[in-house]
């Protein structure tokens, strides 16, 4: 694995990693937005930098299976993640991918074998970046968010997200169809506010 340096630009190293023919807009536009819900909600999950870092690089590689088909293409984000050499500490691999893997579909449970793998404290971890991962993606459903605002603010019993236009209805069933983890994760309703 290669040793992660303050200076290494990854949105630079992640356009030289995503195989050609894969769009690279979306995975961009999805780790700016998944920052963001991240620095919004740091109380909740009460995450640090190393988990910001797992968030970002697990973003920018989340679709990487697209290269081999659409059909199950977030288990073959997982294969190659792990057999990518990343910037980042060699024990954080098992989480980016797993990350990845789980931005769609089914959501993490202990009898997977990707859960399994990891070590007991990155399990939490799994669970939160992986939901917020699920709304970034989300929010670019239409494949439209490059200029797209988010201000999530946590509260006692809900987080509203407000999101500002132009939003799609594509976006809009997605948000409500990828918000399960989130919620659970962090239990709270999610109120979304398209402003």
């Amino acid at each position: 694995m290669i040793l992660a340096s303050k200076k290494l630009d990854l949105v630079e190293w992640a356009k030289g990693v995503i195989p050609p023919g894969l769009e690279v807009d979306h995975p961009l536009t999805v780790r700016r937005l998944a920052l963001d819900i991240f620095d919004h909600t740091r109380d909740l999950h009460d995450l640090g930098k190393g988990s910001r870092r797992v968030l970002e690089l697990a973003s920018l590689l989340h679709d990487l299976g697209l290269a081999k088909g659409e059909r199950a293409h977030n288990r073959e984000s997982y294969r190659m993640i792990l057999e990518m050499d990343l910037p980042c500490k060699a024990k954080r691999a098992p989480l980016v991918a797993a990350v990845a893997r789980y931005h769609r579909k089914a959501p993490p449970s202990e009898g997977d074998r990707e859960v399994r793998l990891l070590r007991p404290k990155d399990r939490r971890r799994l669970a939160w970046l992986a939901g917020i991962l699920r709304l970034a993606d989300g929010l670019d459903a239409d494949r439209r968010g490059a200029d797209r605002k988010v201000r999530v603010v946590p509260l006692k019993d809900r987080v509203v997200m407000e999101v500002r236009r132009p939003v799609s209805p594509p976006v809009m069933m997605a948000i409500e169809r990828k918000k399960d983890l989130f919620v659970s994760v962090s239990r709270r309703a999610l109120v979304v506010r398209w402003i």
